[in-house]
C-alpha cells in the first residue's frame, strides 16, 4: 500500500516518492516552463506512469508533492534570512522576505511559475507536517497579531501561501526588492485583516 498522505505529500516520503519529486522539479528546471508531463517525469525518473500513480494516488497528488516540496524549499530559504537578521519588527522581516523573494524568483523561475500556477485549492491541506514549522515561522513574523495558538497559526499559514504566491507573481513582473517589498507589505496587511475576519 502506498504511504498515508498529509496533503499529497507523504510524511516522511519513501526513496521512490523522493526520487520522483526531485526528478520532477530537474524536468520543471529545465523544461523551460511549469507545466510538465507525467510522462516526461517518468521517463526521468526511470519509472513507469503506472508507479507513479500507485506512489502518489494520482497525477494531481504528485503535482501538490511537487508544490510542496518547492514551497517548503522557499520557506526554509526565507526563514533563514529572518533568523539570521535578527529582525525585531515587522517592517524589517517584510524587507527580507521581499528581498529572498526576488533572488528566488530570478534563481528558479520554472519553480515560482510552478507553484504559482499549481497552487492547490485548498492550500491548507497542501502544508505538510515536514513543511509546517518554517511556515509558522514566517507566519507569525509576517503576521504577529495571528498570536501563537496552534489553530490561529494553522488558519494563518493559508493565508500567508496566498500573499506569498501573489508577491511572487508581482516579483515576476517587477523584480525590485523595494518596489516588491512595498506590494508584500499592503498583502500582508490584508492576510493581517484575514486572519482577524476568520477569528471573529
Amino acid at each position: 500500500m502506498p504511504t498515508e498522505y498529509v496533503g499529497g505529500w507523504p510524511t516522511p516520503p519513501n526513496p521512490t516518492q523522493a526520487h520522483v519529486v526531485e526528478q520532477a522539479r530537474y524536468c520543471i528546471r529545465h523544461s523551460g516552463g511549469a507545466e510538465v508531463s507525467l510522462t516526461e517525469i517518468s521517463r526521468s525518473a526511470h519509472h513507469s506512469p503506472s508507479t507513479l500513480i500507485y506512489q502518489f494516488g494520482s497525477y494531481a497528488g504528485l503535482k501538490d508533492a511537487i508544490f510542496v516540496d518547492i514551497t517548503l524549499d522557499l520557506a526554509e530559504r526565507i526563514q533563514d534570512a529572518v533568523d539570521a537578521g535578527s529582525l525585531g519588527d515587522s517592517s524589517g522581516v517584510v524587507d527580507v522576505v521581499a528581498a529572498e523573494l526576488v533572488s528566488w524568483t530570478t534563481e528558479e523561475p520554472q519553480a515560482a511559475e510552478f507553484i504559482v500556477r499549481q497552487s492547490p485549492t485548498d492550500l491548507r491541506s497542501a502544508v505538510s507536517h515536514r513543511a509546517s514549522k518554517p511556515l509558522r515561522s514566517l507566519a507569525t513574523a509576517l503576521v504577529p497579531s495571528i498570536g501563537a495558538s496552534t489553530e490561529a497559526l494553522d488558519r494563518a499559514i493559508p493565508i500567508v501561501h496566498q500573499a506569498m504566491n501573489m508577491a511572487i507573481r508581482f516579483a515576476q513582473a517587477k523584480p525590485d526588492s523595494s518596489t516588491v517589498a512595498s506590494f508584500l507589505d499592503v498583502v500582508v496587511r490584508s492576510a493581517d485583516t484575514g486572519v482577524g475576519l476568520l477569528d471573529s
